[in-house]
């Protein structure tokens, strides 16, 4: 009897020093417009989105709301998150699409929505996704609902740490905070990802990014497509642009376009690929676009957002663009910056 009144004592303890700590720390943190908490931002915006863009990082780092909008006459949102699992997207695009009129979707779609167990991240998309919800009810229920218990303590604890150092920078007046015009665009700095001759030579075709999908992922997915097209908004799936260097690097990306294209068929919306748009070689560059291999940086994202506005201002007038895009990756491949350095023939 003993022992059991000392370990309930125990185990209170450790809820009670939680709750102070969540209070003191985590839920400041989760509330206040910093890192990707954009919560305020959307509920201050509600009854006024049009069109969302909802993705992982590849999308929330390169498409730059008010870049549309001046071309469209649109109000855009960037829902995507990084890491964010499918069924959080379909979370996210629930909510935003019940309380705004929104006409228009950019469905991010890449070989990682499909082939990465989300299972296996130990909830690190959903350390993302609970801070970006409105309340501390909402974040229990959402994790109840998607997220298996033992991930509880890592979403924890990578929460509380990020916690700990927002409050540790805002007493030394350092704290970064979102900018609302971003409308959930993330800018990122550019980096160098080139490579040269001799990597080009080694590197071309060495690498794998899309293996078999894994059903779980494709069912959630088109779980979420169709839960776009049933509130009405035309919907359009894209992959945005990666480095001249994965390109020339991956062997499976063809793989991958012919299964999203088959996809987008099924559901009756068009797929553009932007990995295969013709003038990729000449607006983007591996020195001065992107911030890694798979993310554009700020200056990149720029001219993407100018093109992909333009490309949609003609496709909804009816044109086709089919003509900016090559057919493959086979074709793209040939015109390749690195087909310069190399005499490697694809």
């Amino acid at each position: 009897m003993r022992i059991f009144k000392r370990f309930t004592l125990y185990v209170l303890s450790i809820i009670l020093v939680t709750a102070l700590v969540s209070a003191a720390f985590l839920i400041p943190w989760m509330n206040a417009p910093t890192d990707w908490h954009d919560q305020s931002f959307r509920r201050g915006l509600a009854g006024q989105i049009d069109t969302l863009v909802i993705g992982q990082s590849y999308a929330m780092t390169s498409i730059i709301p008010d870049i549309l909008d001046e071309k469209l006459g649109t109000m855009t949102y960037n829902l995507c998150g990084p890491m964010m699992p499918l069924y959080g997207q379909s979370y996210l695009a629930e909510k935003e699409l019940e309380r705004n009129p929104v006409r228009h979707v950019i469905l991010e779609i890449t070989p990682d929505t499909l082939t990465s167990d989300e299972h296996e991240s130990y909830g690190n998309g959903d350390s993302y996704m609970v801070a970006r919800l409105d309340s501390f009810g909402e974040r229990i229920r959402y994790l109840m609902k998607y997220v298996p218990l033992k991930d509880w303590p890592n979403i924890y604890a990578r929460n509380l740490m990020l916690a700990l150092r927002y409050s540790a920078f805002r007493l030394l007046g350092r704290a970064e905070l979102l900018e609302a015009e971003n409308r959930g665009f993330n800018p990122q700095q550019t980096e160098d990802v080139s490579g040269d001759a001799e990597w080009a030579q080694i590197m071309y075709q060495s690498g794998s990014v899309f293996a078999e999908p894994i059903p779980e992922n494709v069912s959630a997915y088109e779980k979420l497509l169709s839960l776009c097209l049933e509130s009405g908004a035309d919907v359009i799936l894209i992959y945005t642009p990666v480095s001249h260097a994965k390109v020339w690097e991956l062997y499976d990306q063809e793989s991958f376009r012919k299964w999203a294209l088959t996809l987008a068929e099924k559901y009756g919306v068009p797929f553009f690929d932007f990995n295969l748009l013709k003038s990729r070689y000449t607006l983007f560059s591996d020195e001065y676009s992107f911030h890694d291999d798979s993310h554009l940086s700020s200056d990149g994202a720029a001219v993407f957002s100018e093109v992909l506005a333009d490309m949609l201002a003609r496709y909804r007038n009816g044109q086709d663009v089919s003509e900016d895009f090559y057919s493959n990756y086979h074709a793209a491949i040939q015109d390749s910056v690195y087909w310069k350095l190399t005499e490697q023939k694809p």
